[in-house]
Order: C-alpha cells, then structure tokens, then sequence
C-alpha cells in the first residue's frame, strides 16, 4: 500500500468475509514525511486512502496485528473486538477516541503506536491491558488526558509524549509545587519535549522518578532545579536536559548513577557550575552554556565544549 500513488476507496463490505483475517498493514513507509506535507498550507498526502461510507461493524475478531497508517475514520468499527490484538497501530490517524465503550478487555496487547493522530483527545481506559508494554503518543498535539488507570500497567516500559502540549497531567501540574509529577514507576524510556511546559519560579523535578528509567529526555523544559533523589535512579544510562535554559545547577547526587553514560546540557545558557560526574560517563555536550565558571575533576570522557 505504502507504494500506491493514486486515491484508493474502500468498500464498506470490504472485510465482512475475511472471518480469519489475523494480520492487517495498511503503511506509508515516510510517515514522518507525510506529517509534514499535511502541515503544509497546500500539502497533503502523496496518496490518499477513503472510506467514503464508514466500514461495516465487522472487523475480524481473530485480528492480532492491526496496522493502518493515516486510518480516515474517527473510530474503531463499534461492534470490533480487540481481545486478540497484540499490536496496533494508527499512526497519523483521524482518530477520535479509539472506541466508544468505556473498559475493553485486551489480554494480549503489547504495543500501541497513536502517534501523531492529531485528533485524538483521549486514551480509553486501559486498566483490562495487564501485558501492554510501550505506548507511543508522540505528536498527538489535541491528547488532553491520558488515563489515571496506565499507571498500574505494570510491564509498560515505553511512554512516548513528545509534542503532547496539550496533555493536562504534564502542563497543568500544581502551580503550588512547580513540579513535574511522574507517577508511572516502571517507565524505562520516558520522552517529554514539550516547549509550552509551564513551570513557576520554584519549578523542579518531584522525587517521584520512576525508578526504571534507562533513558530522561526533559529537554526545552522551564526546570530550573533536579531534585536530589534523581541519584536513585540506578539504572539511568541518558539523561537530556539540553535547552532547559533556567536550569542553574545539578545535585551533587547525580554521581550516585553508576550507569550514566550520556549527559546533554547543550544551551543551558544560565548553568553555573557541574558537581562531581559519574565514573562511567563517556559523553557530555556543554555547548553554549556561557554561564558555566567551573568543572569538577572529569572522568576521562569525550565531550562537547562550545564556545
């Protein structure tokens, strides 16, 4: 499909008598690509895939692989049955809300790829996903919620929120606290870029870190401090800060992160000083941070020191 150029219509009928169907892949191999012509005053897609009456409610419940690129329509078939998903993915889709009905039961699903529907608004509770392991939200510029229930997913590994600058629980956090709140505590790889981020004077990094973290992308963030108990985050083998042009200083408690192999702070333009580094850094980007005056003793590292 990702090599057909012209306008395709789909039936309505198109999958009533396809009761075995388990795979599903409607793909563009440039999504990326795609995304950005649509943001093109006279862009749009290189083709174009309608299904100009809505699908029938079948969808074959054997489905285990549902994948469809720039999927049209503002839902899922009502009467569909995800139970035996393990994979979807809607990327750059139109959709709304995934499905009408408040809890579905999905035992099997691993993986969900929403990124960039720039319609969607809100995840379905997905309490009833035991085994869901990454959420990929990236770019869905309207998500304004994602459910309180995805924080007792406890084998998700991967939340991708970048460009979420509408999503509520990381833009509105308490103006009394400034803080960021992160309370999904086997999270391995959290992504948050997020410019329109706004933050208090007071703002900082809350002790809720969740403690699996491998990779801590908070870059163009207003964070003017980290809170000290990031020193427990063993595990962490990146950490990006690179932008946050508030940020001041870094705890002395960062050398406690034994598996620290990255760290950026590439244009934090107002970072005066660097405590004590990690033995097992090997890559540092200090580029323009003009307000830097001191390094503490570098292990032997391969660095990025602009002027």
């Amino acid at each position: 499909m990702s090599e057909i150029t012209q306008n395709v219509r789909v039936c309505r009928a198109a999958f009533s008598d396809m009761c075995n169907l388990r795979i599903l892949k409607v793909y563009c191999d440039n999504i990326g690509g795609y995304m950005f012509k649509l943001s093109l005053p006279n862009g749009g897609y290189g083709f174009k895939l309608s299904i100009p009456n809505g699908l029938d409610s079948y969808l074959s419940d054997k489905l285990r692989y549902l994948w469809w690129d720039l999927y049209p329509l503002k839902s899922l078939p009502s009467k569909f049955n995800p139970e035996n998903l393990v994979e979807l993915a809607l990327r750059g889709s139109h959709v709304e809300n995934l499905w009408n009905y408040k809890v579905q039961s999905l035992p099997m699903l691993r993986r969900i790829d929403l990124s960039h529907s720039k319609f969607l608004t809100q995840l379905p509770d997905l309490s009833r996903s035991p085994n869901l392991e990454r959420i990929n939200l990236e770019g869905c510029t309207s998500l304004v919620e994602v459910l309180s229930s995805i924080q007792n997913l406890d084998k998700l590994a991967y939340l991708n929120l970048n460009g979420c600058s509408e999503h509520k629980n990381l833009k509105d956090t308490p103006r009394s606290t400034g803080c960021l709140d992160f309370i999904l505590h086997c999270i391995e790889n959290l992504l948050i870029n997020i410019c329109q981020l706004s933050l208090t004077s007071q703002a900082h990094i809350s002790q809720k870190f969740p403690v699996n973290l491998t990779r801590l992308l908070l870059r163009e963030t207003a964070i003017e401090e980290v809170d000290p108990s990031i020193g427990y985050l063993s595990g962490l083998v990146e950490l990006d800060m690179s932008y946050c042009t508030r940020l001041k200083s870094l705890p002395t408690s960062i050398c406690n992160l034994k598996s620290l192999e990255m760290l950026s702070l590439h244009s934090c333009s107002k970072l005066e000083k660097l405590p004590p580094l990690p033995s097992a850094l090997l890559h540092m980007n200090l580029c323009h941070c003009e307000s830097l005056k001191s390094l503490s003793e570098l292990p032997s590292l391969c660095f990025s020191l602009c002027a």
